[in-house]
């Protein structure tokens, strides 16, 4: 679906050559999405977790990015929603 986030702003900063941390925020669906998070690359994997709030319930995730293509990763995660538990994995497409 797109379109469905507005204001969405977020600043990466760096932490050596190989992390970098982040803090965003957004507005998805009428629900504020808030949060930081952490990057770590090795090779061609990042390896990054995130914790922050969806409206009233807070999330944490971890997980890993690699690249599938020249315009994909897929990102597989594990964490909680709401202290509910989920995992997955998505292709992202730029």
């Amino acid at each position: 679906m797109s379109g469905v986030c507005s204001n969405t702003q977020y600043t990466v900063t760096p932490v050596g050559t190989d992390r970098a941390t982040v803090t965003y925020g957004a507005t998805c669906m009428g629900i504020a999405i808030r949060g930081t998070g952490d990057g770590v690359a090795s090779g061609s994997t990042v390896t990054w977790n995130t914790a922050g709030s969806a409206g009233p319930c807070g999330f944490t995730l971890n997980g890993t990015a690699t690249p599938v293509t020249s315009a994909s990763a897929r990102i597989t995660y594990s964490g909680t929603v709401c202290g509910m538990p989920v995992s997955g994995s998505e292709v992202l497409t730029r």
